[in-house]
């Protein structure tokens, strides 16, 4: 069986899907902010959903979102909301300048199942930097977000709370982390879990519940008191947690 080049390319574009392919460029100054979210809109489009199964979990993510070796730069919060299919990857051989002004640099509201390959995201500019780096949240009238899996996520610079922002959202992994706040005002942190929304973060895409649910529920992986046990974090893996780190209701 013979196999066309444009047939591979078109297979191409659907596994894999490239920021670049939708104009960002990557040089640490563009204002790659359009194309970036462009290019995980027509991702989000081919994460196949199930209808009318309530969790999903029968769906299936056919493609992964690539970013290339580079320096992105974006000053509005990425739309990662409300996905909730088996297997959406997301590849990170770049790096996020997320310079958001207040808002999320990230937002995974009302998201499940999502794998961060390596997700970089740094801030550098105190004055126009994000809140938190990325946002995990329920949404109004959600039982449930989360089980979400990072592979050596690296988060750093200023964030005027947290380098990363966890409310209610469920059973996540985190593998060999790096996080990191240099924000020097007030009581930041690189690590935030907490099972009311006592920060107040909004996310810019969807209406977070204004009620969580008890702490000993969100990190009861297995049951145990430490840190350690309950976000599922390796020995080695906790030490690489620069800054402080917040875990309570």
């Amino acid at each position: 069986m013979t196999i066309s080049k444009g047939f591979k390319n078109v297979v191409k574009l659907r596994n894999i899907i490239s920021v670049r392919d939708f104009g960002a460029v990557g040089d640490g100054t563009t204002n790659d902010t359009v194309a970036i979210q462009a290019a995980i809109d027509y991702w989000k489009s081919l994460l196949s959903r199930t209808a009318g199964d309530g969790l999903n979990i029968f769906s299936y993510a056919i493609a992964t979102l690539w970013f290339p070796v580079g320096q992105y730069f974006h000053t509005v919060s990425l739309d990662m909301t409300s996905i909730r299919v088996l297997n959406a990857k997301i590849r990170m051989d770049g790096a996020l300048l997320s310079q958001t002004s207040g808002t999320p640099g990230v937002d995974c509201t009302d998201s499940r199942w999502l794998i961060f390959d390596c997700l970089n995201i740094q801030s550098p500019t105190k004055a126009t930097c994000p809140n938190v780096g990325i946002l995990l949240a329920r949404k109004t009238g959600d039982a449930v977000s989360g089980q979400h899996t990072f592979i050596k996520p690296v988060i750093q610079g200023n964030f005027t709370v947290s380098s990363l922002y966890n409310f209610a959202s469920e059973q996540n992994s985190y593998y060999s982390p790096l996080l990191w706040n240099a924000y020097d005002t007030g009581s930041p942190t690189c690590f935030y879990v907490v099972g009311n929304n006592v920060a107040a973060i909004s996310s810019p895409y969807q209406t977070i519940s204004a009620t969580g649910i008890p702490i000993g529920d969100i990190l009861h992986q297995q049951g145990g008191p430490s840190l350690l046990e309950r976000i599922n974090l390796e020995a080695g893996d906790l030490q690489r947690l620069q800054g402080s780190a917040h875990s309570g209701n």
